[in-house]
């Protein structure tokens, strides 16, 4: 099924070929500018898996086409640590792309670019789904009950381990959670090696 936002980008595709367009928007510009934006052409291809020429014709498809494929292309530079003014001069070069399709009268659209905080935003977002598989909810009340819950079990147990060690000399604790068991064991057995791992970082303080 396509939806009408999809219709309306379908029905907007140009039929200039990009490499026309390419052309067009390179001519007549200093050398040092023109190799620029060539390489700026040639990351977002690099960046999103294909060629130059494909990658110019999927930001001809539409607005709504243009500007996913913009804060796609805006979070994936995020992600490689570069500056957002960085950011920002890139995808000036894939508006000015456009806008030399406007005045060719190619497309009689704009996009709108996203803004340095919804890229920041989205890039954060991503990294935490990436790297956290965690089912419960994400929020500093889960933390709390996650302590409640060890709190519970020790006292359930009457101890920290039920393991018939006296002295513990090292001792790993995977999905350590708020890493509260493991702050435990360390004042309990300071002589103790004690290493925990978990998906995200935890709390500063440490024995």
């Amino acid at each position: 099924m396509v939806n009408d936002k999809d219709a309306a980008d379908n029905v907007e595709a140009p039929a200039v070929e990009p490499q026309a367009l390419i052309a067009r928007f390179l001519a007549g510009r200093p050398e040092r500018t023109a190799r620029a934006y060539a390489g700026d052409l040639e990351d977002l291809a690099r960046l999103h898996g294909t060629s130059v020429e494909d990658a110019v014709r999927s930001l001809l498809l539409g607005p709504q086409a243009a500007r996913r494929l913009l804060v796609d292309h805006a979070v994936a530079l995020r992600r490689r640590g570069l500056a957002p003014a960085t950011v920002r001069r890139r995808l000036t070069t894939l508006r000015s792309l456009l806008a030399t399709a406007r005045a060719l009268g190619w497309i009689a659209w704009e996009p709108t670019p996203p803004t340095d905080q919804e890229v920041a935003t989205m890039t954060s977002e991503l990294a935490e789904r990436e790297r956290s598989s965690y089912l419960s909810p994400r929020h500093p009340g889960e933390a709390d009950r996650l302590d409640l819950q060890h709190h519970a079990l020790r006292e359930a147990l009457g101890r920290n381990f039920l393991a018939p060690l006296p002295s513990p000399a090292r001792v790993l604790d995977v999905g350590t959670g708020t890493g509260r068991w493991g702050f435990e064991l360390c004042w309990e057995h300071p002589k103790a090696l004690v290493v925990g791992f978990d998906l995200v970082p935890g709390r500063a303080e440490h024995p």
